[in-house]
């Protein structure tokens, strides 16, 4: 989870390695830091598939920012599948 301001502007990105190739990541700084070692959810026993564990932490999210349950926003994408970019109708 990386959270940084700069300019008055927030940005923002979650990121949750599952069962993947890490490798990439060795020749960049991730999160802009130098020494950083990354690690998966499959190397630490934990679940190896990435649509499991995208359910559970959405579930986890949206009862901890008390936003609904992903039922709720699964249906309201649903009936928003036709907006324009933007958001609007």
């Amino acid at each position: 989870l990386g959270l940084r301001v700069r300019h008055g502007c927030s940005f923002h990105g979650l990121s949750l390695n599952v069962a993947m190739d890490l490798s990439p990541f060795e020749r960049i700084n991730p999160c802009g830091q130098a020494g950083l070692t990354l690690v998966q959810l499959r190397d630490l026993g934990g679940p190896d598939d990435p649509d499991q564990v995208g359910e559970a932490l959405a579930a986890i999210l949206l009862r901890r920012l008390q936003c609904g349950t992903l039922t709720d926003h699964t249906a309201d994408a649903a009936t928003n599948d036709t907006e324009t970019p933007g958001g609007n109708a």
